[in-house]
C-alpha cells in the first residue's frame, strides 16, 4: 500500500542519521562524545605529565639529600680523622717531653751529687788539717760549724733532688705541674750547694789565715 511504502522510505532515510552520530555530525564537526573523549585523553596526558614531573622532582630531591648526607658523613669523618691525628700528635709531643724531663732530672741529680761529694771532700780535708795542726781559732771554729750546717742543708736538698721521680701522665694535663716541681726542687738544691760552697771557701780562707 502507499502508506507502507512511505514508512519504508522514511525508515531507510533515518538510518544514515543514526549511523553518523558516533563519528561526526552531518556538517563534518566532531560529536559531543568525541569532544568529551579528546578532553578526557588530554586530561590524562596532563595528569601523566604532572606525575612524571613530580616523580622527577622527588627523584632529584632524594638524590640531592643523598649527596648532602654523603658529604656530611665525609666532613664528620675528616673531622674525626683530624681529631685523632691531633690527639696522636699531642701524645707524641708529651712522650718526647716526658723523656726530656727524665733526662734533665737525671743530669741534675748527677751534677748535684758530684758537687756535694767534692765539697764534702774539701770540708773533710779542711777539718783534718785543723785537727792535725791544732787550730783553735774562734773564727776557724765558727767557720767550721757554719760549713757543717750548710753541709747538712745541702745534703737534704740534694737528697730531695735525687729522690725526685716525676711521673708524667700524658693522658692528664699535669705536665706543667711536674715541670714546676722539678724546677723548684732543682733550684733549692742549687741554692743549698752555693751556700755550702761559700761556707767551705770561707773555712779554707780562715784556716789558711790562722796557719800563717
Amino acid at each position: 500500500s502507499l502508506i507502507s511504502a512511505l514508512l519504508l522510505v522514511g525508515s531507510l532515510q533515518a538510518v544514515p542519521v543514526f549511523a553518523h552520530k558516533g563519528n561526526q555530525n552531518d556538517d563534518g564537526t566532531k560529536t559531543e562524545a568525541q569532544v568529551e573523549q579528546e578532553v578526557e585523553l588530554h586530561k590524562q596526558e596532563i595528569t601523566q605529565k604532572q606525575q612524571e614531573i613530580e616523580d622527577n622532582k622527588n627523584e632529584a630531591k632524594a638524590e640531592l639529600e643523598a649527596k648532602v648526607e654523603a658529604r656530611k658523613k665525609e666532613l664528620e669523618q675528616e673531622k674525626s680523622d683530624k681529631k685523632a691525628a691531633s690527639a696522636q700528635e699531642r701524645q707524641k709531643r708529651c712522650e718526647q717531653r716526658k723523656a726530656n724531663i727524665a733526662t734533665r732530672v737525671q743530669r741534675l741529680q748527677t751534677k748535684a751529687g758530684s758537687i756535694q761529694t767534692k765539697l764534702n771532700n774539701y770540708l773533710a780535708g779542711a777539718e783534718k788539717y785543723i785537727a792535725d795542726n791544732s787550730i783553735i781559732s774562734d773564727d776557724v771554729q765558727a767557720a767550721l760549724l757554719a760549713a757543717k750546717d750548710d753541709q747538712a742543708k745541702s745534703a737534704t736538698a740534694v737528697t730531695a733532688l735525687s729522690n725526685l721521680s716525676p711521673t708524667v701522665d700524658c693522658a692528664k694535663p699535669a705536665v706543667a705541674s711536674d715541670i714546676a716541681q722539678v724546677k723548684a726542687t732543682a733550684e733549692q738544691a742549687k741554692m743549698a750547694l752555693l751556700a755550702y760552697r761559700e761556707a767551705v771557701r770561707t773555712l779554707l780562707e780562715k784556716t789558711e789565715g790562722s796557719a800563717s
